[in-house]
């Protein structure tokens, strides 16, 4: 009979089946299984998925920790796009109703200008090179009104 070992699967699965030396072993996450001593060596070389019991409780820790790690900024980084979304985007509020100012001419802008009483002077007006003075208006009256009454809701 071949010495046994215990290892422990560390891996992100619940139940690991693994198929080595013509034989299946099954194994469930951070509980220690018998396997021989030969099929022990094999799948230690795998350290992200396999250890031993002594060092599998701080493995997995440290791979929950990460993996905590992960969705935290993720959720994060979602969070910020979706801001940057709402405040990029071209809903405005004017005069008590929610419109699209994306298709909007000048001289509409400086109707709004005019009505809301917007501290912009569309002649002085620094326009980022690339666009046009109507978009660089465009972009300073939705600056203005978000500033003013907020970001409307879609």
């Amino acid at each position: 009979m071949t010495a046994e070992k215990k290892i422990v699967w560390i891996g992100e699965k619940p139940i690991k089946k693994v198929n080595t030396l013509g034989r299946d072993y099954y194994f469930n996450r951070g509980e220690p299984t018998n396997v021989p001593e030969q099929v022990a060596h094999r799948l230690l070389q795998i350290k992200s998925c396999f250890a031993t019991p002594e060092s599998a409780q701080s493995l997995i820790e440290s791979l929950q920790a990460e993996e905590q790690k992960r969705q935290q900024l993720a959720e994060r980084a979602a969070q910020l796009k979706a801001e940057e979304e709402k405040a990029n985007t071209w809903l405005v509020m004017v005069d008590g109703e929610v419109v699209n100012i994306s298709k909007y001419t000048k001289a509409k802008l400086e109707t709004i200008i005019l009505a809301e009483k917007l501290p912009i002077d569309p002649l002085a007006l620094e326009v980022p090179e690339g666009e046009t003075h109507a978009s660089a208006l465009r972009m300073a009256v939705r600056d203005k009104l978000h500033a003013k009454h907020g970001i409307p809701e879609a």
